[in-house]
């Protein structure tokens, strides 16, 4: 068979395999999309299991007349623009692929209203035809909202359509996905029905008491009497919510799975997250089974790797073994204090009211305030602060895992302008500095060891002309830069810049970067990798001034102390000094 470009109708059904797997896939996407958009209140209708009908309204910001069908196009998104916003995402939703996948499988119309605008419009997808996808707008009567209606999902896949199972397999799938939604935003009203009947109702919590009902509605009320209060927080990582009590459960006691976890309120299935708290019990549990546990992990998104799963099931945390003790320590204290959550008013556990939008904070002060008698933090919150904590004050000090950093440089305590990081360790107070550090990485990013650095390929070449010495220089270390990554396509004096190694991507100016390279190469005697790979890495972070915060900085750090760990006891001048604070204080005596 020849090779083939395949028609846009077929290449948006083998998308929609990995996003739309059923129609619990479908509600988990509208629902987001929902929530994204600031939804407080969203009704779910469902027909014979999601296969004939699923209609999702909400009461959120709506999307314009101009956009509804700009909406369903793929890769179309409101939530992200740049490359670094992808290393920061705060929606639940950021490809822009969900709405495109499910219209490429079933019918969908989507109905929205925005404040702006006096009457609502109506955006239907039709049937692919010709590989176009036919949509149609008209006016329509809707609030300020949106709805989104699928109907016969899988019509055009018929071998997707005899995968399902049953109509009430289907619609279980579907409760269990809004109930651990509803799980993460206590915020939010969730109204579900099925078949015209009501099915669940999930209220918005209003005050203190609410919390635990409404946990005891979704998890069961034995989870609720079992449930251990989780509140810990150390740097930018809280870890808060219940973990079930470590003594022995009564015989035959019917217990169920409860096996939630959320990072910055997206429900994932982590590895490190159950190791960790796997441990923490140890054999508390006598191996009988594993422990039942919902935790809301909060930490800066900067901090996180979410575009590692098609479906969004799982994350890359950038410090794991920072993540793992953190978890770990919070189950651990929690098992030898064994706080209840009552039933009452007198020991609730707020969980964060979040909006669509988070926003990381940019003082480390800010992420552990107090406020009152109880503990409260900053969640990554462009709108308001929530408390996250009970009237338990567990957050710990940096002396209950200081054995964490024996092999660091030190706590991080604040970052003074404009590139050095103040830091705490058991020798006293040092100074790093984040200029140095990030120069030494990307050289060592851009120094070929085995292999050659990866390309990655330019979405539109450079195209170049050289002078007679530039092209001269070029073809002599043509060998060089590709070892680097750096890919040329050399025709006497005309050059193409095909693809360049990662930390290059950003680069404003190429054109620019490689003249000034080839002069460089042209000047020096002996050519190597690693001679180019330093010079580079002090062009690039040359090229601007890099705003360093606290939370940019904490990675940094934990790189070089991963790819230098000699450098923890014996580190360069130029990286990091010693602050002598004894004369300080000797001064500050003697005046």
């Amino acid at each position: 068979m020849p090779i083939i470009i395949l028609s846009k109708q077929l290449v948006n059904q083998i998308s929609a395999g990995e996003i739309v797997e059923r129609p619990a896939s479908v509600v988990k996407e509208l629902v987001e999309n929902s929530l994204d958009a600031g939804a407080t209140h969203i009704d779910i209708n469902i027909e014979n299991g999601g296969m004939k009908t699923i209609r999702i309204r909400d009461n959120g910001s709506g999307i314009s007349k101009n956009e509804l069908i700009l909406a369903l196009a793929r890769h179309a998104t409101s939530k992200i623009s740049t490359i670094e916003d992808l290393e920061s995402i705060t929606s639940m939703g950021f490809r822009g692929e969900a709405l495109a996948s499910i219209s490429s499988v079933a019918r969908i119309t989507i109905t929205s209203r925005i404040t702006e605008q006096n009457e609502a419009w109506q955006a239907s997808a039709e049937a692919y035809k010709d590989n176009i996808a036919s949509i149609s707008i008209k006016p329509a009567a809707h609030p300020v909202g949106t709805t989104v209606e699928v109907q016969d999902l899988f019509y055009n896949t018929p071998a997707r359509r005899k995968f399902m199972r049953t109509d009430k397999t289907e619609f279980k799938n579907i409760e269990e996905v809004i109930r651990i939604i509803a799980l993460a935003r206590f915020d939010v009203t969730f109204i579900v029905q099925h078949n015209n009947k009501n099915v669940q109702l999930y209220r918005a919590v209003r005050d203190n008491s609410q919390y635990l009902r409404r946990l005891s509605s979704i998890c069961g009320i034995r989870f609720v009497k079992r449930a251990l209060v989780l509140c810990w927080q150390y740097s930018d990582i809280t870890v808060s919510g219940w973990t079930e009590d470590s003594d022995k459960p009564e015989k035959n006691e019917y217990f169920p799975i409860i096996k939630y976890s959320y990072v910055n309120q997206r429900v994932i299935r982590n590895k490190l997250i159950n190791h960790a708290i796997s441990q923490a019990y140890q054999e508390q549990l006598n191996g009988i089974r594993s422990p039942a546990f919902v935790m809301f992990i909060t930490m800066n998104p900067n901090q996180i790797d979410i575009n590692v799963h098609p479906a969004k099931k799982d994350v890359r945390f950038h410090n794991e073994r920072l993540v793992h003790h953190v978890i770990y320590q919070a189950v651990v204290t929690v098992l030898q204090k064994k706080i209840k959550p009552y039933l009452d008013t007198t020991n609730y556990i707020p969980i964060p009211l979040c909006s669509n939008k988070l926003q990381a904070v940019t003082e480390p002060d800010k992420a552990n305030e107090l406020v009152s008698n109880s503990t409260r933090v900053i969640i990554y919150n462009k709108q308001h602060k929530n408390n996250i904590c009970t009237k338990e004050k567990n957050i710990n000090t940096a002396a209950n895992i200081s054995s964490d950093y024996k092999n660091s440089f030190g706590r991080l305590l604040t970052v003074y302008y404009p590139c050095y990081a103040l830091l705490e360790a058991a020798h006293g107070l040092s100074l790093l500095s984040l200029k140095f550090a990030n120069i030494y990485i990307t050289e060592r990013q851009l120094t070929p060891e085995k292999d050659n650095i990866i390309s990655h390929s330019l979405l539109i070449p450079i195209r170049m002309t050289l002078s007679k010495d530039e092209t001269v220089t070029l073809y002599k270390n043509i060998v060089f830069l590709k070892n680097i990554g750096i890919v040329l396509q050399a025709n006497e004096s005309q050059v193409i810049l095909n693809a360049v190694p990662l930390p290059l991507l950003r680069k404003k100016n190429l054109h620019n970067l490689i003249i000034e390279l080839l002069v460089y190469l042209n000047s020096e005697y002996l050519i190597t990798s690693k001679k180019i790979a330093a010079w580079l890495a002090r062009n690039i972070n040359n090229e601007t001034t890099t705003i360093w915060s606290y939370y940019r900085a904490i990675p940094l750090i934990a790189e070089i102390e991963r790819l230098c760990p000699h450098w923890v006891n014996n580190p360069p001048n130029s990286l990091i000094v010693k602050l002598n604070v004894e004369a300080a204080i000797k001064k500050l005596n003697y005046e």
